[in-house]
Protein backbone atom coordinates (compact mmCIF):
# COMPACT_ATOMS: atom_id res chain seq x y z
CA UNK A 1 0.00 0.00 0.00
CA UNK A 2 1.39 3.39 -0.97
CA UNK A 3 0.83 6.41 1.33
CA UNK A 4 1.60 10.04 0.37
CA UNK A 5 2.31 12.81 2.90
CA UNK A 6 4.17 16.13 3.11
CA UNK A 7 7.29 16.50 5.27
CA UNK A 8 6.70 19.46 7.58
CA UNK A 9 10.34 19.96 8.64
CA UNK A 10 12.46 19.15 11.65
CA UNK A 11 10.52 21.57 13.84
CA UNK A 12 7.67 19.07 13.89
CA UNK A 13 8.32 16.37 16.50
CA UNK A 14 6.17 13.79 14.79
CA UNK A 15 3.59 13.37 12.07
CA UNK A 16 0.66 10.96 12.02
CA UNK A 17 -0.17 9.41 8.69
CA UNK A 18 -3.44 7.55 8.28
CA UNK A 19 -4.00 5.02 5.52
CA UNK A 20 -6.76 2.54 4.82
CA UNK A 21 -6.23 -0.67 2.89
CA UNK A 22 -9.41 -2.37 1.72
CA UNK A 23 -9.02 -5.99 0.66
CA UNK A 24 -11.51 -6.75 -2.07
CA UNK A 25 -13.18 -10.16 -2.09
CA UNK A 26 -12.35 -12.47 -4.98
CA UNK A 27 -15.06 -12.96 -7.57
CA UNK A 28 -15.75 -15.48 -10.31
CA UNK A 29 -18.79 -15.70 -12.56
CA UNK A 30 -20.27 -19.09 -13.47
CA UNK A 31 -22.12 -19.29 -16.78
CA UNK A 32 -24.23 -22.40 -17.43
CA UNK A 33 -24.91 -22.60 -21.16
CA UNK A 34 -26.64 -24.64 -23.82
CA UNK A 35 -23.82 -25.94 -26.03
CA UNK A 36 -26.00 -25.56 -29.14
CA UNK A 37 -26.59 -21.81 -28.91
CA UNK A 38 -24.41 -20.47 -26.08
CA UNK A 39 -27.43 -19.13 -24.17
CA UNK A 40 -27.77 -19.33 -20.39
CA UNK A 41 -29.42 -22.59 -19.34
CA UNK A 42 -31.64 -22.42 -16.25
CA UNK A 43 -32.52 -25.35 -14.03
CA UNK A 44 -29.12 -27.02 -13.58
CA UNK A 45 -28.05 -27.98 -10.05
CA UNK A 46 -24.44 -26.88 -9.53
CA UNK A 47 -22.00 -26.93 -6.64
CA UNK A 48 -18.45 -25.89 -5.87
CA UNK A 49 -16.29 -27.94 -3.51
CA UNK A 50 -12.84 -27.34 -2.08
CA UNK A 51 -9.97 -29.79 -2.54
CA UNK A 52 -10.89 -31.49 0.75
CA UNK A 53 -14.41 -32.18 -0.53
CA UNK A 54 -16.17 -29.62 1.64
CA UNK A 55 -19.09 -27.86 -0.01
CA UNK A 56 -18.36 -24.17 -0.65
CA UNK A 57 -21.54 -23.15 -2.45
CA UNK A 58 -24.47 -24.72 -4.27
CA UNK A 59 -27.13 -23.14 -6.49
CA UNK A 60 -29.56 -23.66 -9.36
CA UNK A 61 -28.68 -21.93 -12.61
CA UNK A 62 -30.94 -19.18 -13.95
CA UNK A 63 -31.06 -17.02 -17.06
CA UNK A 64 -28.09 -14.98 -15.81
CA UNK A 65 -24.57 -16.04 -14.72
CA UNK A 66 -24.03 -16.78 -11.03
CA UNK A 67 -21.35 -14.84 -9.12
CA UNK A 68 -19.30 -16.56 -6.41
CA UNK A 69 -17.36 -14.36 -3.98
CA UNK A 70 -14.72 -14.97 -1.36
CA UNK A 71 -12.86 -18.00 -2.76
CA UNK A 72 -9.27 -18.24 -1.58
CA UNK A 73 -6.49 -17.34 -3.97
CA UNK A 74 -4.29 -20.12 -5.29
CA UNK A 75 -6.53 -22.98 -4.13
CA UNK A 76 -8.15 -25.44 -6.52
CA UNK A 77 -11.94 -25.75 -6.54
CA UNK A 78 -14.14 -28.23 -8.39
CA UNK A 79 -17.44 -27.23 -9.96
CA UNK A 80 -19.82 -30.13 -10.53
CA UNK A 81 -23.24 -30.41 -12.11
CA UNK A 82 -25.25 -32.69 -9.84
CA UNK A 83 -28.39 -32.58 -11.96
CA UNK A 84 -28.87 -31.40 -15.53
CA UNK A 85 -32.07 -29.75 -16.76
CA UNK A 86 -34.58 -32.03 -18.46
CA UNK A 87 -33.45 -32.94 -21.95
CA UNK A 88 -29.75 -32.35 -21.29
CA UNK A 89 -26.76 -34.47 -20.32
CA UNK A 90 -24.66 -33.62 -17.26
CA UNK A 91 -21.39 -31.87 -18.11
CA UNK A 92 -17.98 -32.92 -16.88
CA UNK A 93 -16.71 -31.26 -13.72
CA UNK A 94 -14.41 -28.25 -14.03
CA UNK A 95 -11.41 -27.62 -11.77
CA UNK A 96 -10.38 -23.97 -11.46
CA UNK A 97 -8.43 -21.59 -9.25
CA UNK A 98 -8.17 -17.84 -8.72
CA UNK A 99 -4.80 -16.09 -8.96
CA UNK A 100 -3.82 -12.50 -8.21
CA UNK A 101 -1.20 -11.23 -10.62
CA UNK A 102 0.68 -8.04 -9.85
CA UNK A 103 -0.35 -5.49 -7.25
CA UNK A 104 -3.85 -4.82 -8.54
CA UNK A 105 -6.62 -6.34 -6.44
CA UNK A 106 -8.10 -8.15 -9.40
CA UNK A 107 -8.08 -11.93 -9.58
CA UNK A 108 -7.52 -13.98 -12.72
CA UNK A 109 -9.18 -17.35 -13.34
CA UNK A 110 -7.35 -20.50 -14.43
CA UNK A 111 -9.00 -23.80 -15.36
CA UNK A 112 -7.28 -27.17 -15.33
CA UNK A 113 -6.87 -28.89 -18.69
CA UNK A 114 -5.26 -32.31 -18.28
CA UNK A 115 -2.13 -31.51 -16.25
CA UNK A 116 -1.91 -27.83 -17.24
CA UNK A 117 -3.55 -24.66 -15.95
CA UNK A 118 -5.03 -22.44 -18.66
CA UNK A 119 -5.76 -18.77 -18.02
CA UNK A 120 -9.21 -17.57 -19.08
CA UNK A 121 -9.71 -14.33 -20.99
CA UNK A 122 -11.99 -13.04 -18.25
CA UNK A 123 -13.31 -14.13 -14.85
CA UNK A 124 -16.17 -16.25 -16.20
CA UNK A 125 -16.07 -20.04 -16.01
CA UNK A 126 -18.36 -21.53 -18.66
CA UNK A 127 -19.93 -24.97 -18.29
CA UNK A 128 -21.96 -26.17 -21.25
CA UNK A 129 -24.64 -28.85 -21.42
CA UNK A 130 -25.41 -30.83 -24.56
CA UNK A 131 -29.00 -31.76 -25.41
CA UNK A 132 -29.73 -35.48 -25.32
CA UNK A 133 -31.70 -37.79 -27.55
CA UNK A 134 -33.81 -40.28 -25.55
CA UNK A 135 -34.36 -43.59 -27.36
CA UNK A 136 -36.65 -46.42 -26.26
CA UNK A 137 -36.96 -49.77 -28.03
CA UNK A 138 -40.54 -50.96 -27.63
CA UNK A 139 -42.92 -53.57 -28.97
CA UNK A 140 -46.23 -52.68 -30.58
CA UNK A 141 -47.82 -52.34 -27.14
CA UNK A 142 -45.20 -49.74 -26.12
CA UNK A 143 -43.46 -52.11 -23.70
CA UNK A 144 -39.69 -51.72 -23.42
CA UNK A 145 -37.97 -54.44 -25.40
CA UNK A 146 -34.53 -55.65 -24.26
CA UNK A 147 -31.92 -57.54 -26.25
CA UNK A 148 -31.88 -55.56 -29.50
CA UNK A 149 -28.62 -54.03 -30.72
CA UNK A 150 -29.21 -50.54 -32.11
CA UNK A 151 -26.82 -48.28 -33.95
CA UNK A 152 -27.07 -44.60 -34.81
CA UNK A 153 -25.29 -43.66 -38.03
CA UNK A 154 -24.98 -40.44 -39.94
CA UNK A 155 -25.71 -40.08 -43.64
CA UNK A 156 -22.14 -41.24 -44.43
CA UNK A 157 -22.72 -44.46 -42.45
CA UNK A 158 -20.32 -43.36 -39.73
CA UNK A 159 -21.28 -44.91 -36.38
CA UNK A 160 -22.32 -42.33 -33.79
CA UNK A 161 -23.44 -44.74 -31.08
CA UNK A 162 -24.30 -48.40 -30.64
CA UNK A 163 -25.83 -50.26 -27.68
CA UNK A 164 -27.92 -53.24 -26.59
CA UNK A 165 -31.39 -52.29 -25.38
CA UNK A 166 -32.57 -53.08 -21.88
CA UNK A 167 -35.39 -51.86 -19.68
CA UNK A 168 -33.96 -48.35 -19.47
CA UNK A 169 -34.14 -45.37 -21.80
CA UNK A 170 -30.88 -44.89 -23.70
CA UNK A 171 -29.62 -41.30 -23.70
CA UNK A 172 -27.37 -40.03 -26.47
CA UNK A 173 -25.67 -36.67 -25.76
CA UNK A 174 -25.86 -34.40 -28.78
CA UNK A 175 -22.50 -32.64 -28.97
CA UNK A 176 -21.69 -29.66 -31.16
CA UNK A 177 -20.28 -31.98 -33.84
CA UNK A 178 -23.33 -34.20 -33.57
CA UNK A 179 -25.63 -31.25 -34.26
CA UNK A 180 -23.92 -30.67 -37.59
CA UNK A 181 -25.53 -33.88 -38.75
CA UNK A 182 -28.92 -32.24 -38.48
CA UNK A 183 -28.41 -29.68 -41.23
CA UNK A 184 -30.15 -29.76 -44.61
CA UNK A 185 -27.57 -32.03 -46.19
CA UNK A 186 -27.49 -34.75 -43.53
CA UNK A 187 -29.85 -36.49 -41.19
CA UNK A 188 -29.53 -38.76 -38.22
CA UNK A 189 -30.93 -42.23 -38.82
CA UNK A 190 -31.57 -45.05 -36.39
CA UNK A 191 -30.62 -48.39 -37.94
CA UNK A 192 -31.82 -51.56 -36.22
CA UNK A 193 -29.10 -54.20 -36.18
CA UNK A 194 -29.76 -57.48 -37.96
CA UNK A 195 -29.60 -59.19 -34.59
CA UNK A 196 -32.87 -57.60 -33.50
CA UNK A 197 -35.49 -60.04 -32.33
CA UNK A 198 -37.44 -61.61 -35.25
CA UNK A 199 -40.63 -59.87 -36.23
CA UNK A 200 -39.70 -56.54 -34.61
CA UNK A 201 -37.98 -53.46 -35.97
Amino acid sequence: MEVSFTYEGQQIAWQVVDGTNTNLRTTVDISKQDIANGKELPGAKLEIRAADGNLVEGWTSTKTPHTVRGLELGKAYTMTETRAPDGYAEAESIVFKLVQEGTEQVNEVYVKSDADWVKLDDTTVIMQDAPVLDIDKTDIAANLLPGATLTIRDADSEVIDTWVTDYKTHRVPISDDFLKLSDDSKGVHLHPDRRCRPGRL
